[in-house]
């Protein structure tokens, strides 16, 4: 790792970015990858930008906390890992509440089982969850 938490990989460099923790508090983090680079064979025109590296919680949402960002959020997804896999729970602003209102003025969902082919929406994000191809 270099300095200022910059990387490379591979011949030459070939794989270059940076890896960042947006919560102190956080297990997990965000690699950006700054080189043009798919994340498999035969993806076509998909580049590879960012990958969180889940040693721990994961947060969906618009804040400078979350480890994947969606502007326009309104609500949060925070995914956990567990040993039979994924868990996934939300919070959504009550009666159309700003994302940034007090905690009382949100919504927060149950947990629920999260796991490839899913597809998630709500507080402004909506994903589908994609395993990447094994080798």
């Amino acid at each position: 790792m270099g300095e200022g938490g910059g990387f490379t990989l591979g011949d030459e460099g070939a794989v270059r970015g940076t890896v960042t923790v947006p919560n102190a508090l956080s297990a997990s983090a965000v690699a950006t990858i700054s080189s043009v680079h798919r994340p498999a064979p035969g993806w076509g025109p998909v580049r590879l930008e960012h990958v969180v590296i889940a040693a721990g919680p994961v947060l969906v949402g618009s804040g400078t906390d979350c480890h994947v960002r969606v502007r326009g959020a309104t609500g949060t997804l925070l995914f956990k890992p567990g040993p039979d896999g994924w868990a996934v729970r939300g919070t959504e602003p009550e009666n159309g509440a700003d994302a940034s209102a007090p905690a009382g003025r949100s919504a927060t969902l149950g947990w629920k089982d999260a796991s490839a082919g899913d597809s998630l929406a709500g507080g402004g994000v909506s994903l589908r969850l994609e395993a990447l191809p094994a080798g």
